[in-house]
């Protein structure tokens, strides 16, 4: 199983990404955690690049998740 956090801007720093896998991991604790973020910056799983070239505006930006481009596979 795959859980992804997606942190974009400035609303939410590392540590709430941090905390949230922490949390995360007392139930899934063989998961693989991924950050889908602009600012890899003290995020301690692994991180995937926000697109260079956004398509859409906002939060849209979220549906490149599913795009086969990703680096994980499955659930």
């Amino acid at each position: 199983m795959n859980i992804i956090t997606v942190k974009h801007g400035k609303k939410y720093r590392a540590k709430h990404v941090n905390y949230l896998q922490e949390q995360l991991m007392e139930y899934y604790p063989t998961a693989n955690y991924f950050c889908y973020t602009e600012n890899p910056t003290d995020i301690n799983c692994e991180t995937i690049p926000v697109f260079n070239k956004p398509l859409v505006n906002k939060w849209w930006n979220k549906l490149a998740l599913f795009s086969i481009d990703m680096p994980y596979k499955g659930p």
